[in-house]
C-alpha cells in the first residue's frame, strides 16, 4: 500500500527588495519612534523627581523652622509663667507674713480693749446719783 498523502505548502507572499526596504524602513522608524518616546519619558520622570526632590527639600525647611519658632514662643512663654509663679509665690508668702503679724497686732489690742470695754460696763452698772460725765468716759468711748 503505496498511498502517497499529497502536501500542499502554503504559499508565501513573495516581497520586492522595494517593499521590504519599506517595511524595514516602517520599522525602523516605529523603533526610533519608541525610543523618543521612551527618552521623553524618562527625562520627564526625571524633572518631576528632581522637582518632587527640591519641593520636599523646601517644604522640611520651612516646616523645621516653623517648629524652631514655635519651640522658641512655648519656652519663653514657660519663662515667663515661671517668672510670674515666682512672683506670686513671693507675694503669697509676703501676704501670709504680713496677715501673721496684723493677727499678732490685734492680739495685743484685744487686751486693752477688754479692759476697756470692762470699765465701761461698770461704769454702766452704776446707780442714777453715781451717774457723771467726766473725761474718762469720753477717753474710754473714744478708745472703744
Amino acid at each position: 500500500m503505496d498511498t502517497s498523502v499529497p502536501v500542499f505548502e502554503k504559499t508565501h507572499p513573495r516581497l520586492t527588495v522595494l517593499d521590504w526596504t519599506r517595511n524595514i524602513q516602517k520599522l525602523q522608524n516605529e523603533a526610533r519612534h519608541r525610543r523618543f518616546e521612551s527618552y521623553e519619558l524618562r527625562q520627564r520622570a526625571n524633572q518631576l523627581r528632581n522637582e518632587t526632590c527640591i519641593t520636599t527639600r523646601w517644604d522640611t525647611y520651612v516646616n523645621d523652622e516653623l517648629l524652631r519658632d514655635r519651640i522658641f514662643e512655648v519656652q519663653s512663654w514657660r519663662e515667663k509663667q515661671r517668672f510670674t509663679r515666682d512672683c506670686v509665690r513671693d507675694e503669697i508668702r509676703a501676704l501670709k507674713e504680713e496677715k501673721h503679724a496684723t493677727e499678732l497686732h490685734l492680739e495685743s489690742l484685744q487686751v486693752p480693749l477688754m479692759i476697756v470695754s470692762q470699765c465701761l460696763s461698770n461704769r454702766d452698772q452704776r446707780v442714777p446719783p453715781e451717774l457723771t460725765r467726766d473725761q474718762l468716759e469720753e477717753e474710754l468711748k473714744k478708745v472703744n
